[in-house]
């Protein structure tokens, strides 16, 4: 085994690694690791893993099975020396009488499934639990009101908080680190369960507070109601962790899609019902349940006691640095919500979320599943600069060219899409217009972001986050103060055009980050892949909008709908096959083989006579 510095040595096994080879490095102390240099390597010691340390009983072995041997340990078991420990001398020995070593830690292992196949499967999360809460939104929205959902977003401000923290720290490293072991799952899964019950329990005793704060007591029983949400969330997310580790996502799109039709039918019924904003609040308490119930069965993996503090020391910096990430964009994307409940009132809340919730769901429908992948997917690249940037380059283009077409056609279908659901919501058209592009230059935002998480970076992005939340709360006060009282569709008007100044803002400098001081590239050629699909968006928003000023009849709004939609969505299509070579092919190769199973089906094979 070559020699050198630590430093040398840990980048040994990290190369090791990426070609296959399992190996670590080897130190005498349990939990010990080299932290005056960053580095994710997998280390080990003779404790945590002592079958794979013991000496070669070179009398019992062939000589081919003894180099074998030999050579297996040679790289699995390299120690590495520094200032902090004493050289590796031998196998720990355990004295007489001494308590039976604990049992190894099982590594987790990195994805094991191939892209395209976890890329299939995320989109059937995303693109069947979307389909599911548009068919929800729109049931449940025909029978409430602004009002109601005004209640329930403000209700879950402080709710969605603790459901965003979930999805970052210790879960996050689940899935990022390279040296993930049953120990820091286990770890991960006590402190994330501990913390969630803090967090429900500081949410119950602020509810009153919330609720004199916004003028409106009953928010203070919904509140309530909903602290455990926080909780039964907390029993799923290092399980769905474990699973998009190894991009297993097939177990979890069918699970996720029973639980969103699950709770969206108790949403329905629980309108149906009679009980106003209480539907909404059913829906979010039966979504973790149901989706609990059908995860653990399909984890492979159960909690038991173990070690806690080490581990989470291994996943301290991450988890630290994600968690600020995840707080500055949790705020940066829902400070309109907090201040507007003393600016606007419930009224202006309620059409503001359902614009905005519009949007989310045309943009995850679309690039969705393209999220859920990208994480891992860059990780193995973000020691790669080069291949790095080229698999970003890849993302880009893919989210462009499913996202921006279908934005355009929600944006060109504004009009016709809140009518259809009911008049109470027209005010809304305007907005959803807005969102829509602030939801493009997101999604290009959010896979920058990954790509700095995959760099080890996730501290910029976290600052850019934090960045984001004075400007957007200035927006907002503006919006307040230019904006005449009483004027609604003005106000929502001016709140999206705040929102979208300081988006363009915050991700373009994002941007720029990525590409020249963490990348060290021109952005040219990632960003020019993404004009064919802003061209589509474009085409699709034109003619949507122009195709239902010609065709509003106002006595079939479904019937609107449906044409000015067809017009969108051709013009968006065409667009496409006219600018991008690749969607030309895709369309020219779909062709082909629907006329080849066409052919198929009408060559019958000659009879015998």
């Amino acid at each position: 085994m070559p020699c050198g510095g630590v430093r040398t040595i840990y980048r040994q096994q990290d190369e090791f690694n990426a070609l296959g080879i399992d190996a670590a490095v080897l130190h005498t102390r349990r939990g010990f690791r080299c932290r005056w240099f960053d580095n994710t390597t997998r280390c080990t010691d003779p404790v945590s893993e002592p079958d794979r340390h013991e000496p070669i009983p070179a009398a019992k072995n062939t000589s081919a099975e003894h180099h074998t041997h030999r050579q297996r340990n040679t790289v699995q078991t390299t120690s590495a020396t520094s200032g902090h420990e004493q050289p590796f001398r031998g196998p720990a020995q355990a004295p007489p009488g001494a308590a039976p070593r604990p049992p190894a830690s099982r590594p987790i292992g990195r994805p094991t499934t191939r892209l395209r196949t976890a890329l299939t499967w995320s989109y059937v999360i995303t693109t069947g639990g979307s389909a599911v809460q548009v068919l929800c939104t729109f049931a449940v929205a025909a029978i409430l009101g602004p009002l109601e959902y005004g209640l329930s977003a403000l209700a879950m401000v402080w709710v969605a908080l603790g459901l965003v923290l979930l999805q970052h720290g210790p879960t996050l490293a689940v899935i990022q680190q390279h040296d993930i072991t049953d120990d820091h799952v286990n770890a991960a899964f006590w402190s994330t369960l501990a913390g969630s019950t803090a967090y429900a329990a500081i949410l119950a005793a602020a509810a009153p507070l919330w609720a004199a704060l916004n003028g409106l007591p009953e928010l203070t029983p919904l509140c309530l109601a909903l602290a455990p949400v926080v909780v039964l969330q907390a029993l799923n997310v290092i399980q769905d962790a474990v699973l998009r580790r190894r991009m297993q996502m097939r177990g979890i799109a069918i699970r996720v899609l029973l639980a969103n039709a699950g709770a969206g039918a108790t949403a329905i019924g629980c309108a149906l019902a009679g009980l106003g904003v209480w539907a909404l609040i059913a829906q979010q308490l039966v979504w973790p349940a149901l989706y609990a119930a059908m995860l653990w069965p399909i984890a492979g993996w159960r909690p038991r006691r173990g070690p806690i503090r080490a581990p989470l020391r291994d996943m301290r910096r991450t988890s630290l640095q994600t968690y600020g990430g995840a707080v500055g964009g949790y705020l940066s994307s829902r400070i309109d919500v907090v201040l507007m409940g003393t600016l606007f009132g419930p009224v202006v809340i309620g059409l503001w979320r359902f614009a905005q919730r519009l949007s989310e769901m045309a943009n995850e429908l679309t690039s969705g599943g393209l999220r859920l992948v990208s994480l891992p997917h860059l990780a193995r690249h973000g020691d790669d600069t080069t291949r790095l940037e080229q698999e970003l380059t890849r993302l880009v283009r893919g989210a462009s060219l499913l996202t921006f077409p279908a934005l355009g056609i929600v944006a060109g279908l504004a009009h016709p899409i809140v009518l259809f659901i009911g008049d109470q919501w027209a005010f809304a058209a305007g907005p959803l217009r807005v969102l829509c592009v602030t939801a493009a230059v997101m999604t290009i935002g959010t896979i920058f972001a990954v790509a700095l998480q995959a760099r080890q970076r996730p501290g910029i992005p976290a600052l850019f986050t934090w960045i984001t939340i004075p400007f957007a709360a200035i927006g907002l006060f503006a919006s307040a103060r230019l904006s005449t009282a009483g004027d609604t569709r003005g106000q929502l008007f001016a709140i999206a055009l705040a929102i979208l100044t300081v988006q363009v803002l915050t991700n373009g400098a994002l941007g720029w980050v990525v590409f020249r001081r963490i990348l060290r590239a021109s952005p040219g050629p990632t960003l020019v892949v993404a004009l064919p699909g802003v061209a589509s968006a474009l085409c699709a928003a034109v003619a949507g909008t122009v195709g239902y000023a010609l065709v509003d009849t106002a006595l079939n709004r479904f019937l609107d709908l449906v044409v000015s939609g067809a017009v969108a969505t051709v013009a968006a299509a065409l667009a496409l096959l006219a600018l991008d070579r690749e969607a030309r092919a895709l369309a020219a190769r779909v062709v082909a083989r629907l006329r080849r199973s066409r052919v198929g089906r009408t060559t019958q094979p000659a009879q015998a006579p």
